[in-house]
């Protein structure tokens, strides 16, 4: 088992994850078949594997995170030491678990819903019987840029979405654009096996990371003895509003004048709350180092510095949304909602974007996000105005294994064109404030 990992870290150099290599291009490759009278796409990487069946345990509900989340696990089994210069900090060093984890996060995926010409570097002389080649996927290595079959991506399986991400991390890991990528598949089809191995020592919690849902959704009370109070006491059951989202009840019954419907639902959340939230965003810190990690589609020619910050210069960092009272999904203890936060955009050639706009922070406390963490979903966003166009800086993942914010930086003239950047940033005074009990007590 464990030359198969030391088979799969002799890819990574120290001058590829210095970023050595360039920008070219590189990619993933499928068999488009025809297998009784029905069309299937396969992972070239893992072509034998599935066939046969050692994926089946999966059976469905594997996703690319999921995927990745189990190749990180395995990694951290058999090769946890840190001797890898982290590439957003050259003093610390990190595992190249870290270092999947971060570039996953970092890949900008882009669609197409043409057929991509074949590249040259797959080296695979014919497809099976009954199949032809296909290119999935062209990387733009150097750049973390992703353009994707769209419609191979449909046909292929769970299993092989994910394996597929680990092929790209490989390809960008490796920073070799044109390289040959059979060594790629190679690494990928024995990582895969480890994942279906029964005899390996991490096989229980990768079976249960691949089987796991993508999001999960934990139970949240029903809204039933509010709704009662409403039929009784307000304007009767065609002014019910269907489902369980706080804010669009709260709304709907204080608007139809029933604070004692939006009450009782609220203090019955909260009871529920405890036990089902998740621990979610619900500060920004007060400075974010951040760093370009990939770059998406480009329409306007916008070259900012590589390295910036953002700063707050105002507020708490407690954003809600201007539009929902009480905003962040929950209403605060105290009912208000908080100031709103004033931010800069630092690039360090000295530009400045400080005319803000709009701010926002979106936390989803019953609704996990991508992968195995356990955090609520968030969405944090900041915009303002420079001459006709508009920046954007938007966060929408944290990762507790590498420590990271990760998000978008944009530039738009009012949404006809734009430009767009993957990034990851640091909380130099490591201040974010992750709360599972957002409320305290309602009165």
């Amino acid at each position: 088992m464990k030359h198969v990992i030391c088979a799969l870290l002799m890819m990574g150099s120290a001058a590829a994850f210095a970023g050595e290599g360039g920008v070219g291009h590189g990619g993933g490759v499928a068999y488009d078949c025809f297998e009784n009278g029905q069309r299937k796409v396969y992972l070239a990487d893992t072509y034998e594997l599935t066939k046969a069946g050692a994926f089946t345990k999966f059976k469905t509900g594997a996703s690319p995170e999921s995927v990745i989340e189990a190749a990180v696990v395995m990694l951290e089994a058999t090769k946890p030491e840190k001797n890898i210069p982290n590439p957003m900090n050259a003093s610390e060093f990190v595992s190249i678990g870290w270092l999947v984890k971060h570039t996953s996060a970092s890949l900008d995926l882009q669609l197409s819903n043409d057929p991509l010409p074949l590249q040259t570097d797959a080296h695979i002389n014919a497809a099976p019987q009954g199949c032809q080649l296909a290119q999935l996927a062209i990387q733009d290595v150097g750049l973390n840029r992703l353009k994707l079959d769209l419609k191979l991506w449909d046909e292929l399986s769970d299993m092989d979405r994910g394996l597929f991400k680990l092929h790209e991390i490989w390809i960008s890991i490796r920073n070799q654009p044109g390289a040959d990528t059979t060594p790629i598949r190679a690494q990928v089809s024995q990582a895969a096996a480890v994942l279906a191995d029964p005899n390996f020592s991490e096989s229980a919690m990768i079976a249960k990371l691949i089987a796991g849902p993508e999001f999960i959704r934990t139970g949240l009370p029903t809204s039933t003895r509010a709704e009662k109070y409403v039929l009784a006491h307000c304007n009767g059951p065609g002014q019910l509003l269907p489902g369980f989202n706080l804010p669009t009840l709260s709304e709907a019954w204080y608007n139809l004048g029933c604070p004692t419907a939006n009450r009782i639902y609220t203090k019955q959340l909260i009871a529920q709350d405890k036990k089902t939230a998740l621990p979610t965003l619900t500060a920004m810190p007060k400075q974010l180092n951040c760093q370009i990690v990939s770059h998406g589609t480009d329409m306007l020619g916008w070259n900012p510095t590589a390295q910036f910050r953002l700063v707050r210069t105002a507020g708490t960092g407690m954003s809600y949304s201007p539009d929902i009272k009480g905003g962040n999904g929950y209403l605060p203890p105290s009912g208000r909602e908080f100031e709103k936060s004033k931010y800069e955009i630092r690039l360090t050639d000295g530009t400045v974007f400080g005319d803000q706009v709009n701010e926002d922070l979106l936390t989803h406390r019953h609704e996990r996000q991508r992968g195995i963490d356990e955090l609520g979903d968030l969405d944090f966003r900041v915009s303002f105005t420079t001459n006709s166009n508009r920046v954007g800086f938007f966060i929408n993942q944290y990762s507790p294994m590498t420590n990271l914010f990760y998000g978008d930086l944009t530039l738009d003239d009012n949404g006809r064109n734009y430009t767009a950047f993957g990034i990851a940033c640091t909380a130099p005074y490591n201040d974010a404030k992750f709360d599972k009990d957002l409320y305290g007590s309602y009165n």
